[in-house]
């Protein structure tokens, strides 16, 4: 808890090479806190996860989305800039769309 970017900072290569695709994590500091910043630096996409009561959207952290006060916000981070859409185009059964 609280430790995303250190985690992030310790996988320093991992990232750099892309060989992670897809990163969920949350975040307390807004849009413009230092892990969302790193991830950018390291050319990763980054959305907010937003919980609608049919759906998930991914909401790009460059846009503003609904907050609510009493839950943290969800990021995820991708090395592809399509994921958003992809993610977004349906309910909650597009989490197939990560198994490998």
């Amino acid at each position: 808890e609280g430790h995303e970017l250190s985690v992030f900072e310790g996988s320093e290569k991992l990232f750099s090479e892309h060989r992670i695709r897809y990163v969920v994590f949350e975040e307390h500091g807004g849009n413009k806190a230092p892990t969302i910043r790193w991830l950018q630096k390291h050319r990763y996409f980054v959305w907010a996860i937003q919980k609608n009561f049919n759906c998930v959207e991914l909401i790009p952290v460059e846009k503003p989305s609904r907050v609510i006060n009493w839950e943290p916000t969800n990021y995820f981070a991708s090395i592809e800039a399509n994921v958003g859409e992809q993610f977004s185009s349906g309910s909650w059964r597009v989490l197939r769309f990560f198994r490998s």
